[in-house]
């Protein structure tokens, strides 16, 4: 809390530090779930970083599409 005041006070703000575009949604089924997954996983490709999802180590897109073990986060428990 400390920091937002400084944070308003140094930039003339008011309110919380993610007000705005920072927004939280509730995943309601799973079409919107795999839409949001395919959004955040080709953000890499879209601001430029990489030319092939391949090529982005922070990616899923290798486990999606091949062999490769999936990571224990993702596995049904």
């Amino acid at each position: 809390m400390s920091y937002s005041i400084y944070f308003n006070k140094k930039y003339n703000r008011v309110g919380h530090l993610w007000q705005g575009r920072y927004k939280s949604w509730y995943v309601t089924n799973e079409i919107y779930l795999y839409t949001l997954i395919r959004y955040i996983e080709q953000n890499p490709l879209k601001a430029g970083l990489v030319d092939n999802l391949n090529k982005y180590s922070f990616s899923l897109f290798r486990y999606f599409t091949s062999e490769m073990q999936v990571p224990k986060c993702l596995e049904n428990s």
